[in-house]
């Protein structure tokens, strides 16, 4: 394990607050884990030397800690409140911050800013026989979502993300390969009780129309007490992604199937302190392509305590 890194942005916190509360509330939590990454692309996965674009992903496990949070002030108007908090989306991880209001006594809308927090990438990821030079990235949008309450046990949920993604460093050469633009993220889910349910269509508008990509897929996921005070929340989510031309370097499209799986446990209590929570986590995100060179397989372990106000 060659680095220690403080991550905001890995999973979102595991409790959240649901009621609209006058005054401040929220939680925080810090954990500690591995993760093992293995990807051509990342440079998490310390690869900066390639012999060829027809190498294997390359693997890199390391230490991690996490800091979570989730800040909310309630009672500026009524029914509503400010947050602050982890964001974890599909390509976006960083913090959110916006505004939250229920109205019409079962709906209940947001308008949030999100951005990504220490992201980097190489600034050009196909370069071998070469040091491969990393570079700065930054993703930031807004995200408006609307809910609406069908009864005590069932909501309905949809969302629309708009954002930029932006290199600090773009050395690719040539332009069907150039990573700015713009994406456009929309989901729809349900949750019945312990159960839930999505499905969402993303659309990535690159300037190089080979980095272009539509994605679509589902997601389904239980939150589900056993025990006493014990939570099991496993999540699965699959996604199609289909690119709109062909990649020159490889001579095909770069398509393949998105799959990710989550499996969270929740110690509510802990050390019989009513605000004290424990957590273990496990996270599998793995793309297979058809170029080889796009494959990468995220895996994460994190364990911690956390507390709730």
């Amino acid at each position: 394990m060659k680095k220690i890194l403080l991550s905001f942005c890995f999973i979102p916190l595991f409790l959240s607050a649901a009621d609209f509360n006058q005054g401040f509330s929220g939680n925080i939590s810090f954990g500690f884990g591995i993760r093992d990454i293995k990807s051509n692309l990342s440079p998490l996965a310390n690869r900066d030397y390639i012999n060829s674009l027809n190498e294997n992903p390359h693997s890199s496990a390391e230490a991690s800690l996490l800091l979570g949070f989730e800040l909310y002030y309630g009672g500026l108007i009524d029914n509503d409140r400010l947050f602050l908090k982890n964001y974890n989306g599909r390509d976006i991880s960083g913090i959110s911050l916006g505004y939250e209001r229920s109205y019409l006594e079962k709906f209940t809308s947001s308008l949030a800013f999100v951005s990504s927090l220490r992201e980097k990438a190489y600034a050009n990821p196909y370069l071998i026989k070469q040091n491969r030079e990393e570079t700065g990235v930054s993703k930031f949008g807004i995200k408006l979502g609307t809910s609406y309450e069908i009864d005590a046990l069932q909501n309905i949920n949809l969302s629309y993300l708009f954002a930029k993604n932006k290199i600090d460093q773009e050395l690719i050469t040539l332009n069907s390969l150039k990573r700015d633009g713009y994406f456009h993220q929309i989901e729809l889910k349900y949750n019945y009780s312990f159960f839930n349910a999505g499905i969402n269509y993303d659309y990535n508008d690159a300037d190089g129309k080979a980095q272009s990509f539509s994605r679509y897929g589902i997601s389904a996921g239980l939150n589900h007490p056993f025990m006493q005070d014990y939570i099991l929340s496993p999540e699965i989510a699959y996604n199609k992604i289909e690119a709109k031309k062909i990649n020159p370097l490889f001579n095909q499209k770069a398509s393949g199937n998105e799959i990710k799986f989550n499996l969270k446990v929740v110690k509510n209590n802990f050390l019989d302190k009513k605000n004290l929570y424990s957590y273990a986590t496990y996270i599998l995100k793995k793309e297979n392509n058809d170029i080889s060179f796009y494959d990468e397989t995220y895996q994460i372990f994190l364990a911690g305590i956390g507390y709730r106000f």
